[in-house]
């Protein structure tokens, strides 16, 4: 078999099929020292030459191996230098950061790759970056997300083309980049670690794949080709879900089909977190607007939660996780706007009439809550913060607790602790949505009206 001709051809068809290096002034290489990269170095360097594309390959030492890793660092330089192949190196220490983060370690690598790569392409202007994930790296992510539980899109593998990241080694087994670089006389060393199954995608790989291939030594190929054809399959979903990104209303999101309600909750969640939610998540979403019920909510991972409130679908923050900060801040006449609420408290009394005109150019659509106080009976200054535990006012004759006041509103719990509660030196003297404290209350000799306005988003 010749291995060259079969890996260029593969090489060419992915770049081709998907405009891999089309309009590119320069590629930066994830460069290792595998087999997989200095593989993908040689020939990409070939490529780039006839494109007239500069090319720079960058190694990252994960700081994890000692010696090992000196070795890494010095042969990749060595190697990019013997091709004329401009070549930088960043050290990461990776240990010490998965401690400080408490993530494991293998993803911890992978994240610090991706930054030292996106850093480096933004200060240097680089266009691509070029990883060498291969089709048996393909093989071992649809056979670790369905292990993990995924849906089609964790099925669909390793994406040829992500953002400004290209692959272009995807269709090439391990088989033939090993007979590639022993025909074409390229170097490359072994990582250490790569043998240690302790790694679930080492597992995967010495364990798992090898028992499958007892069934099916073209496992690798089949595979490949079914990720292609449910790529295809789920991009063409993805683009009549994507009509649907911006849709809230329940009404509208229950009458979806499944496959396209389950895209458009994926969506929303990695829209809002950068990152993958699995299938039993997506599932519970799914049937939580199916019901429809208001006011339900689910807890998710990332700290987020899906909650249906006044009928519209949303994902926020998940509140018992979020630290809400506290606030202090003294109101006058005119605008007051509270940016931890996102809101504006208008004040106009009596003697500033000549501000009514600010509400004469708020936008038609714009709801506002609106409240008059005896402005002479207010003791000291006005000033709003946040709810405080065990907060409770008196109102229309009876004091009633805020808890069980915004329990009966049924807002969400994110919103609660947001809320401006407005107060004077003797206490709390109202809460938006509800009734002015009764020691504030006009009556038939009050001469001064403070006029008090809520709004949601700034004034326009």
């Amino acid at each position: 078999m010749n291995y060259t001709e079969l890996v260029e051809s593969k090489f060419a068809a992915i770049v081709s099929k998907y405009g891999m290096l089309d309009t590119t002034a320069s590629v930066l290489a994830a460069f290792s020292g595998g087999a997989d990269s200095s593989v993908m170095l040689f020939v990409l360097d070939k490529e780039c030459r006839k494109r007239n594309i500069k090319l720079l390959a960058l190694h990252v030492n994960h700081m994890i191996r000692g010696k090992e890793a000196e070795r890494d660092e010095e042969f990749c330089k060595n190697f990019a230098k013997s091709r004329k192949i401009e070549f930088e190196c960043v050290k990461i220490d990776v240990t010490a950061i998965r401690a400080a983060l408490g993530i494991g370690l293998e993803e911890c690598a992978r994240n610090c790759r991706y930054d030292a790569l996106n850093d480096f392409c933004k200060k240097r202007g680089i266009d691509k970056i070029a990883t060498a994930h291969n089709a048996d790296d393909n093989l071992e992510t649809i056979i670790f997300n369905l292990a993990r539980g995924a849906s089609l899109s964790g099925i669909c593998g390793i994406p040829p083309v992500r953002e400004n990241i290209i692959r272009p080694m995807l269709l090439c087994s391990k088989e033939e980049i090993i007979g590639y670089a022993k025909e074409n006389g390229i170097d490359y060393i072994y990582d250490s670690t790569n043998g240690d199954t302790k790694y679930s995608r080492n597992f995967i790989r010495h364990k798992i794949i090898p028992l499958l291939k007892e069934l099916n030594s073209s496992l690798t190929d089949n595979v490949s080709r079914f990720s292609q054809t449910a790529r295809s399959d789920g991009d063409y979903l993805d683009k009549i879900a994507e009509k649907y990104l911006q849709e809230s209303d329940i009404t509208v999101l229950k009458e979806l089909e499944a496959p396209i309600l389950h895209r458009v909750i994926s969506m929303k969640f990695e829209q809002n977190t950068k990152c993958h939610l699995e299938a039993k998540h997506i599932d519970s979403v799914a049937d939580m607007i199916k019901k429809g019920h208001n006011n339900s909510s689910l807890s998710l991972p990332q700290k987020k939660r899906a909650v249906i409130h006044n009928y519209r679908f949303v994902i926020e923050n998940n509140a018992a996780s979020e630290e809400i900060q506290e606030y202090f801040i003294d109101l006058s006449a005119g605008e007051n706007r509270i940016s931890a609420d996102d809101s504006v408290i208008l004040i106009l009394t009596d003697e500033s009439k000549s501000n009514m005109d600010i509400l004469s150019k708020q936008n038609f659509y714009k709801i506002f809550i609106y409240t008059a106080l005896d402005f002479d009976k207010i003791y000291g200054k006005l000033f709003a913060r946040n709810r405080r535990p065990g907060d409770a006012y008196r109102y229309n004759g009876m004091t009633r607790t805020l808890k069980k006041l915004l329990n009966g509103k049924k807002l969400p719990t994110s919103e609660r602790a947001r809320l401006p509660i407005i107060c004077d030196s003797g206490g709390i003297a109202w809460v938006p949505g509800f009734g002015v404290c009764d020691r504030l209350a006009p009556d038939a000799d009050t001469k001064n009206i403070c006029h008090m306005y809520y709004m949601k988003g700034p004034i326009k």
